[in-house]
Order: structure tokens, then C-alpha cells, then sequence
């Protein structure tokens, strides 16, 4: 189920982005360059962060599974804290 989320989140990300630098175009082009770069890096060594894991304890996936949706949350806290510091402003 997690892994279904993959697709979404960029796309959803990029938006926010968009929203965040609305009326700042040369940040906003500059910005999605970083975020799609770092998103692919982070990608990467999430994936042979969670191959270690799974090897390592057994090649369940449950552990994997968790921690993905652990991750997620995080996201989520992260946005709304961050939105709601930038909303104060």
C-alpha cells in the first residue's frame, strides 16, 4: 500500500512548491530543480536503505512497510508545522 503513494508524492510535493513560491518564478523554477534532484538521491538511498533492512531482518516487510508509513507521517507533521509557522508571518 505505501508503495502505491511513490507516484503520488512527487506530483503532490511539486504542487506545494508551486504553492509556496507563487509570486517568485526564478525561485520557483530553481526550487522544483532541487526538489526533483534531491528527491531522486533520497530515493535511491532509501531503497538500499530498505534492501539492507530487509535482508538483514529476515525479508519480512513488515519492518519496511512501517517504516515507509513512518516517513509519510513525518512528511505530513513537517507540512502542517511548516504551514502553519508560514501562515503566521
Amino acid at each position: 500500500m505505501v508503495g502505491a503513494f511513490t507516484s503520488g508524492i512527487v506530483p503532490l510535493f511539486l504542487g506545494r512548491v508551486h504553492e509556496l513560491l507563487r509570486h517568485h518564478p526564478d525561485s520557483h523554477r530553481c526550487a522544483w530543480s532541487k526538489a526533483i534532484t534531491n528527491f531522486a538521491i533520497a530515493q535511491a538511498f532509501a531503497a538500499y536503505g530498505m534492501s539492507f533492512l530487509f535482508d538483514r531482518f529476515g525479508g519480512g516487510y513488515r519492518l519496511v512497510s512501517v517504516l515507509g508509513s513512518c516517513a509519510l507521517v513525518l512528511a505530513l507533521i513537517v507540512d502542517l508545522v511548516a504551514g502553519a509557522i508560514g501562515g503566521r508571518s
